[in-house]
């Protein structure tokens, strides 16, 4: 047993004590998915689960922003025969903005990086990034962003924002880093 397994046990003695508890259903809903990166075969298994799950937190909590949030990757990334789809992701998001700009952006990336649409995906991490600019998980997020699409001298300046803003951030010094290694840079001491 692990620590998915522990979560997904828990999680469900939590809801048989209380049924009508959004939190419950999303952290037995992370179980799942935690299960399904595992992969394997028993993992499809879980994709139902984790979705019904989700569903549940929003249904018993219309503001949890967390299950939202969860249900727009799924809806963007399951096929429409489970249940996903790009207008169901689409219509999330928007309840996600009403809920929380700063995550309604990062929302609208999501479902702009799964199109393959990259200028959207940016537009919306650097949307999400000037909510408020002195919160680092914004810039996290465009410097991740950056780094997935191979875009190394631009997030290497973002990285270096993150660092400042959050200067416990162990990911940013490791992002910049592997930044200049990719684009085969050496790493200035200072930094």
């Amino acid at each position: 047993r692990d620590d998915a397994d522990i979560a997904i046990e828990y999680a469900r003695k939590a809801i048989k004590r209380d049924r009508k508890n959004s939190e419950y259903h999303m952290t037995l809903a992370l179980g799942y998915a935690t299960r399904l990166m595992r992969g394997g075969f028993s993992s499809m298994f879980y994709v139902g689960k984790f979705k019904q799950e989700c569903e549940e937190a929003v249904k018993l909590d219309p503001t949890n922003v967390g299950a939202h949030m969860a249900l727009v990757q799924y809806y963007a990334r399951a096929p429409g025969l489970m249940g996903g789809g790009m207008d169901r992701a689409r219509e999330t998001a928007a309840t996600v903005t009403e809920l929380d700009p700063f995550l309604g952006h990062i929302a609208d990336a999501v479902i702009a990086e799964v199109e393959e649409d990259l200028a959207a995906a940016e537009s919306s991490y650097t949307a999400a990034a000037l909510v408020d600019t002195t919160d680092p998980e914004g810039w996290g997020g465009l410097g991740m962003f950056l780094m997935r699409t191979g875009r190394y001298e631009q997030a290497i300046p973002v990285g270096k924002r993150v660092a400042r803003l959050a200067p416990e951030a162990a990911d940013a010094p490791y992002q910049i880093g592997k930044a200049y290694l990719m684009i085969g840079e050496e790493l200035d001491e200072s930094e």
